[in-house]
């Protein structure tokens, strides 16, 4: 990725530089209105992936055949899993009462084919699922188009520097003392940052954003001329994944806090030099931990300080009412019976989006998050989206979402994934899937496409760089590719 090489194939990229902007698009819009997670916003970005498909016929017809059939490894299990959950709709396992178009009750049949997928509301089933899979596609296009270095380039950058600006926007307003939505808006919920509704959805943006800025800033720094790297923006990508991940202990999410805090020491042990013995490497990562973990208690402690209160205070009231036989936040029981869903239908699961209504035939604990509430809380979420996606998908989906992503990863070779932005972003999406196990990011569309999108690019750079570099020899062994080319 480096500014000085260049290719005939980067020029005259059409698919490249529309698949780049139909993503970063997408990406802001639904960054800036709540997430997505709002029905007008979700309409809006519904239309915009009908581009997607045709993005997709322009850069298969330009595609060299390599890449199709990388791009077909990724693609085919998740259009198996696509004919799964359309199948699931037309068997639903239950009559959906409803009252005014909302549900109402369940009610099981006795006619539907249990050897078959099935679904609770195959309406909804099929909402959710094709416009979350219109988003998917929005960010594979980017690998199957393989836009030129330098919009590879400016993706990373407008993502990174978006999540910036959110970042700067939702401290200010949080410092502030805002009761609202950046000032205007009135949220459903009062654990809001920025223009998102949920902070732990705001952390999963957060953390998208800080790798890819990371990732962007030690390419230029370890990947440009030596002459040149004074003149190349890395420190300020790096500022930006710095301040990035302080906005996490300032809006107050606990978990999302914690994986920033992984992120960072994942990011920090990068700059680690990788020479010298293993004993003093060893010492100077110690040091390293020790720093980056010194510097965000010392930002959050300045900056942050009620927030971090309230994050305190919220655990250890938990861990005291789990101490006395409570049920803390609830996400053990909730762990429990949602597994106990899945094993009541391990094959093909529930359906997908159905799990708001199939919990409740398991849900045995009452939880009530005020006081004053008098029925028992329905949840809409497992607040872990494997977990949740197992009971919902079975062990077929399950299998098909793993083929996909083994379908990424042999796209090119491990060194390649070794080398920055690739392997920061990587970091990133596995910082996102720690979240996953005791959130539930996946439910906001904005995160879905950062994330396909992020995926896509890391995977595309990895590849491009080693279909095109020469043999080269490192530490002794013989590998495709010249590791400074890109």
């Amino acid at each position: 990725m480096s500014p000085s090489s260049s290719h005939p194939a980067d020029r005259g990229n059409l698919p490249g530089i529309l698949a780049t902007w139909h993503a970063l698009a997408a990406i802001v819009f639904l960054s800036w209105c709540f997430g997505g997670m709002e029905p007008r916003t979700r309409m809006i970005a519904a239309f915009w992936c009908l581009g997607a498909p045709v993005i997709t016929w322009f850069a298969w017809r330009r595609a060299e055949a390599s890449l199709r059939i990388r791009f077909l490894r990724i693609v085919l299990p998740l259009v198996a899993l696509s004919l799964v959950v359309l199948i699931s709709a037309f068997n639903p396992s239950m009559r959906l009462l409803t009252a005014a178009g909302q549900p109402a009750g369940l009610v099981a049949r006795n006619d539907y084919l249990r050897f078959l997928p099935s679904t609770v509301w195959p309406a909804d089933t099929i909402e959710d699922f094709f416009f979350k899979a219109g988003l998917i596609l929005v960010g594979l296009n980017i690998f199957l188009a393989n836009p030129s270095r330098w919009h590879q380039r400016l993706l990373l950058a407008g993502i990174a520097g978006n999540t910036a600006i959110l970042a700067c926007v939702g401290s200010l307003y949080k410092l502030a003392g805002a009761t609202k939505i950046l000032g205007i808006v009135s949220s459903p919920n009062q654990h809001f940052f920025a223009s998102f509704v949920y902070y732990n959805h705001w952390g999963g943006v957060a953390v998208l954003g800080a790798a890819a800025a990371a990732g962007l800033g030690l390419d230029y720094h370890r990947h440009g001329h030596r002459d040149a790297r004074r003149n190349t923006p890395a420190l300020l990508f790096g500022v930006a994944a710095l301040f990035i991940l302080i906005s996490l202990p300032m809006s107050g999410a606990r978990a999302s806090s914690a994986v920033g805090a992984v992120l960072a020491i994942v990011v920090a042990l990068r700059l680690l030099p990788q020479r010298g013995t293993a004993t003093h490497r060893g010492l100077i990562a110690a040091i390293f931990t020790v720093a980056v973990i010194g510097l965000i208690t010392t930002m959050t402690f300045f900056f942050a300080r009620e927030p971090a209160d309230f994050m305190v205070r919220k655990t250890a009231t938990q861990l005291a009412d789990l101490r006395t036989g409570g049920i803390g936040d609830a996400r053990l029981p909730v762990y429990q019976e949602t597994w106990e869903l899945f094993l009541q239908q391990p094959v093909f699961g529930w359906g997908w989006h159905s799990y708001r209504y199939a919990f409740r035939r398991v849900q045995m604990f009452e939880f009530k998050m005020q006081t004053e509430q008098k029925e028992m809380s329905v949840f809409l979420d497992a607040h872990n989206d494997w977990l949740q996606l197992l009971a919902e998908l079975g062990l077929v989906g399950a299998l098909l979402g793993l083929a996909s992503l083994v379908g990424v990863a042999r796209v090119a070779a491990g060194c390649w994934w070794r080398m920055s932005p690739s392997f920061e972003i990587l970091a990133g999406l596995g910082c996102l899937g720690l979240l996953a196990l005791v959130d539930f990011p996946f439910a906001c569309p904005a995160i879905v496409v950062t994330a396909s999108t992020l995926l896509a690019a890391a995977a595309g750079i990895a590849c491009r760089r080693e279909r095109r570099a020469p043999q080269e020899r490192i530490g002794g062994v013989f590998i495709r590719g010249q590791p400074n080319s890109d």
